[in-house]
This record gives structure tokens, sequence and C-alpha cells, in this order.
């Protein structure tokens, strides 16, 4: 008797893409990491990972391990809360993401000026809809996440 298993795993190569074309924008949470060196023809390297776990939106979670350089993995700690890009169509495929320049590679961000004058107009939903508004609305303050039904008063939330 022969067993055949097929994984619905995208291929790698095409990481890049398939986040680029299927990607949803998240908040994971650093849940370890670690620097590991090594050493070859007598040249000593370092290497740096961060594990993070981000919730799909079916509420199911995922854990990455995603290398990172030596001063992402510096700006980290264990519990912050950092930019998820994950497939919707294969969410166990993620990626941290620490900076606009990159996350614009995977998901629209509107290029043109946006004014506010007082924050009532985000409060009143009087700002475009495709502007950073989802971003600030999943983003957080003082380590809590701000659900996008939170209003605020004299600088105080209540969910």
């Amino acid at each position: 008797m022969i067993f055949v298993f097929v994984a619905d795993i995208p291929p790698q190569y095409s990481q890049g893409e398939e986040l680029a074309s299927n990607g949803v924008l998240a908040k994971g949470t650093v849940v370890g990491g670690k620097s590991t060196k090594s050493t070859r023809r007598f040249k000593t390297t370092t290497s740096y990972t961060i594990d993070v776990t981000y919730y799909d939106s079916l509420n199911r979670p995922y854990t990455i391990d995603e290398s990172v350089n030596s001063s992402e993995f510096g700006d980290v700690y264990e519990g912050a809360r950092v930019d998820v890009i994950y497939s919707k169509k294969y969410p166990s495929l993620g990626k941290v993401v620490f900076d606009v320049k990159e996350l614009s590679k995977f998901i629209k961000i509107p290029d043109q000026k946006l004014t506010i004058i007082s924050p009532d107009h985000i409060l009143d939903g009087n700002v475009p809809e495709d502007s950073l508004l989802n971003y600030f609305n999943s983003s957080t303050i003082n380590g809590q996440s701000q659900r996008k039904d939170c209003m605020q008063r004299e600088t105080q939330f209540r969910c």
C-alpha cells in the first residue's frame, strides 16, 4: 500500500509574489528570538531570528521564524507588537515588515497628501477609506491593541 500526501503550500520562490497578490496586514507578537554565531574559514558571522505569532481572519494562530538584521533584532523584545503580512490564501505564509517602504511592496499605501485638521475628523469618518486609517485602527497604544470601534475622549480610549 502506498500513501501519497499532498501539501497545499506555495513554492518558496513565489513567496513575495503571493504576499503581494494576497497579502493581509495583521499585528503579530514577538514570542522569542535568538542570535547564532558561526565560524567559517576563521571568519565569525552572526545571524538573528525572531519568532512571531499572529492570527488570521478566522482567529487561528500562526508562528513564523523570521530572519532579521542586527538592527531589527535590537529594536524588538519579547512581547513587542510588529506588523505581519500574511497570505489570505495560505495563512501560514507570513512575513514581518518593519517599515512603510517594505510594507508598500505588499499592500497599497496611498501616496496622496492627507491633511487632518483635528483628530475628530478621523473619529467622525471624514478621512478617505483608502487612507492609512485602517493601519492606525490596528495600531497599539501603551502595548494594548486599539480596536476599530474604540472611541477617544480627552486622550482616554474606551472600548
